[in-house]
């Protein structure tokens, strides 16, 4: 696994004009395969042909595939993010020096999405919102109230 390309990088402007890029890229890729997937899928039926009805969930993947993409570009600035995980981890107790050291390191990097996909696979994570508690996965609404009744018998109120 490479290190993820959260720090450096083009300066603020280069960056928007990257990313007003990358998401047209991705708008075409999308419409294109979409338009590919519908045609080759519906001639393919007509025809009796596997191989067009293949070609088109091909296309298929390639839409999820530039979904991903999409989704990747359309959050926040990464530099925002690692700034707002710093003073996360601060406020955690860890110190500033080796808070900077985590958020620079590309080992660590790779650790945290390494942990992350290992966790999505053992608590069969598929959305969100989902929160694991005491080893059990708990799906469905971050409302108060329903977070309230649910963590009120772990910590002996209840």
């Amino acid at each position: 696994m490479t290190a993820l390309p959260i720090l450096g990088g083009p300066p603020a402007r280069r960056r928007a004009v990257l990313m007003r890029r990358v998401r047209w890229l991705v708008a075409a890729t999308i419409t294109y395969n979409v338009v590919e997937a519908v045609v080759a899928i519906s001639a393919g039926t007509v025809a009796s042909t596997s191989a067009l009805i293949g070609f088109g969930l091909d296309s298929t993947i390639e839409v999820a595939s530039a979904a991903a993409v999409a989704w990747q570009f359309s959050g926040r600035d990464p530099e925002a993010m690692i700034t707002r995980v710093k003073q996360l981890a601060r406020l955690a107790g860890l110190p500033a020096n080796e808070a900077d050291a985590c958020a620079t390191s590309a080992e660590r990097q790779n650790q945290v999405v390494a942990m992350r996909f290992a966790g999505e696979q053992m608590f069969q994570i598929r959305g969100t919102p989902t929160l694991i508690i005491n080893g059990k996965r708990h799906d469905g609404s971050t409302e108060f109230a329903d977070l309230d009744k649910l963590l009120r018998p772990m910590v002996g109120r209840g």
